[in-house]
């Protein structure tokens, strides 16, 4: 959420969430900086959902709309934890306690920066603090029940004067490494934050001990700051769930619909989409060997073949979807 202003005059705005009954409604205020300057505020709330799909709604409410403006950016929904998982066993995973229950080497820092800009609270981590090398690390070690697979999640951002790239790589190990995953991302300008959506993976578990790493690997850390907030990892209860997964999504409402048919084939995490149709990427847990298939089409009709990916384990897979100039496209996924 933003103003554009020339004055110093209040903005409101209304997020209303209705599924099978009203669900939620949170309202939002902000001024102007005056000038004809931007501010912006990171604004976020969780719901539960009481059916398969919901409707989220944002209402200009401001009384005031001359010479300033409310703007609206980068809206997301994300899980705070796939349904059915366990507890999360991640202490202090939103950094509000600074350090405790996490070990720390070399360029970090908890810093505050609100409940406007951290994603969990009002504090957050961050790599490069200063200028200093990269190459900082955190870490913590949790009980794990072997051969149990668990759901890890993480936000990322970066945060500079300039745009500029910054990078992390988070690793999972037990009695052998069970997950490395890198994660780039570009800060804006003007030291605003935009948070990516949140990054999450499974592992399955070889030991009692599991410890999750993240380690700063910018390539040039001056001028731009790593943020990571509100890591969690929870246990998942096996289950069944829907295959294939059919998604919609349009450039006109902003918005994403999931629908989803019973199969016999488990897909333990519903898909997550960044992007645009025509430029989407989709990314999902596979939960056995197979081949995977991306198919896109235009009416729900007629279904076009994408990409197909060989998957020889379960494991994360994301399809890359480039078609320029489609306004609209629904998405579908597979295993053969």
């Amino acid at each position: 959420m933003g103003v554009l202003a020339f004055n110093t005059q209040q903005q409101k705005m209304d997020a209303v969430v209705s599924g099978i009954s009203p669900i939620t409604t949170k309202s939002y205020s902000m001024n102007g900086i005056g000038g004809g300057n931007v501010k912006w505020a990171n604004q976020t709330f969780r719901f539960a959902a009481d059916g398969s799909s919901a409707t989220l709604t944002l209402r200009d409410r401001s009384s005031t709309t001359s010479s300033i403006d409310l703007l609206l950016d980068h809206v997301r929904v994300a899980m705070v934890s796939p349904p059915g998982a366990g507890a999360d066993l991640v202490r202090n995973g939103s950094f509000e306690s600074d350090y405790s229950g996490w070990l720390a080497s070399g360029s970090t820092g908890i810093e505050i920066y609100g409940t406007s800009a951290a994603t969990d609270g009002s504090r957050l981590l961050s790599f490069n603090v200063g200028n200093l090398p990269s190459g900082g690390t955190v870490s913590q070690s949790f009980d794990t029940v072997p051969g149990t697979t668990y759901w890890i999640a993480y936000d990322v951002a970066a945060n500079g004067l300039t745009p500029k790239a910054a990078s992390v790589l988070l690793t999972v190990r037990g009695s052998s490494q069970l997950l490395s995953r890198s994660t780039s991302v570009i800060g804006p300008d003007n030291y605003r934050i935009i948070w990516s959506m949140p990054q999450a993976s499974t592992f399955v578990a070889n030991s009692t001990r599991t410890t999750i790493t993240f380690t700063d690997t910018t390539v040039d850390g001056g001028g731009v700051d790593l943020l990571i907030d509100w890591v969690r990892v929870h246990p998942l209860a096996p289950q069944s769930g829907p295959s294939p997964a059919a998604l919609s999504s349009s450039t006109q409402t902003g918005s994403s619909t999931l629908s989803t048919t019973d199969e016999s084939s488990p897909i333990v995490t519903p898909p997550t989409l960044i992007g645009v149709p025509g430029a989407m990427r989709v990314s999902l847990f596979a939960p056995q060997a197979g081949i995977y298939v991306l198919e896109t089409s235009m009416n729900l009709n007629k279904w076009v073949l994408q990409q197909e990916i060989h998957a020889d384990k379960p494991g994360m897979i994301d399809f890359e979807d480039r078609q320029p100039g489609k306004s609209r496209l629904f998405y579908r996924i597979g295993r053969r």
